[in-house]
């Protein structure tokens, strides 16, 4: 058996920033994952878990090897079904659980969109994360489903490569997103929370402060290198605005509020 303050199923580069700001307060972590990693403890993927383990509050991050509708269900769908057995067999004793989830899930959303909106999946991938997040409603314990928008920093520059290659110029579609130690320090918030008991709803945004058309992220970034647009007027923005009610409630302190702070220190830094 094995018992700690926090435990992290899946421990990808997400989880394991998470982790590292929840030692620093001195509390103790375990990681789980399929492969062998230094620092994480390896389990079956397969129920019943070869081990038990009491935690206070889990932390649920996976990655699919393929985005499909298949890979999600072989990643999402067979991991939130797996934490669910556990729980109830006795195999996970935790007091709450955080479901990293996408706002992938509010494909169909338009307008305003905040904690409260409903999924409304416009695509088979997103039908499986919503249905995830209602396994994950299911569970004996408390819970909170955290709708993470695009991540980006180290490893994670697919927007500004899309700059470059052209493909952001013309395109109106209001975009969100958050910078990657922004997101761990988030997700560390509302662990810490759960963990001291404090309410934390059942779902909430992780998205920095700016919902910002694509075009306009290409126009910002042209300027910072001394680039003109070739066109010459902007393209009317449209689509949803984000706004991550609770994280504001809670005081949390963005790094990174917006795309051009996170963006900028890594222009010249592109492959």
């Amino acid at each position: 058996m094995h018992s700690t303050d926090y435990l992290f199923i899946g421990f990808g580069a997400l989880n394991q920033n998470v982790a590292a700001l929840l030692k620093q307060t001195g509390r103790t972590t375990l990681g789980i994952r399929r492969r062998q990693q230094t620092g994480a403890l390896v389990l079956d993927a397969s129920l019943p878990w070869t081990e038990t383990v009491h935690c206070k509050v889990a932390v649920v991050a996976v990655s699919a090897d393929e985005r499909t509708p298949d890979g999600y269900r072989a990643s999402y769908q067979a991991v939130a079904e797996q934490v669910s057995s556990a729980l109830l067999q006795g195999k996970l004793v935790a007091n709450a659980l955080i479901w990293v989830s996408s706002t992938r899930v509010l494909g169909a959303a338009t307008g305003n969109i905040d904690d409260e909106t409903a999924a409304q999946p416009n695509d088979e991938a997103g039908e499986v994360l919503a249905h995830c997040e209602q396994i994950v409603a299911d569970m004996p314990i408390t819970t909170t489903v955290a709708r993470l928008t695009g991540i980006y920093g180290t490893g994670r520059q697919w927007m500004l490569r899309q700059w470059r290659e052209g493909k952001l110029h013309g395109d109106g579609t209001l975009t969100n997103r958050i910078e990657a130690t922004d997101a761990a320090r988030a997700l560390a918030l509302i662990a810490q929370r759960l963990a001291d008991g404090m309410p934390v709803p059942e779902t909430l945004l992780v998205t920095d402060l700016e919902s910002v058309s694509r075009d306009a992220i290409a126009r910002w970034l042209d300027q910072q290198i001394g680039q003109t647009p070739s066109d010459s007027m902007p393209v009317p923005a449209t689509g949803r605005i984000m706004t991550p009610k609770y994280l504001q409630a809670t005081g949390f302190q963005w790094r990174y509020p917006s795309f051009r702070y996170g963006y900028l220190p890594w222009l010249h830094k592109l492959d």
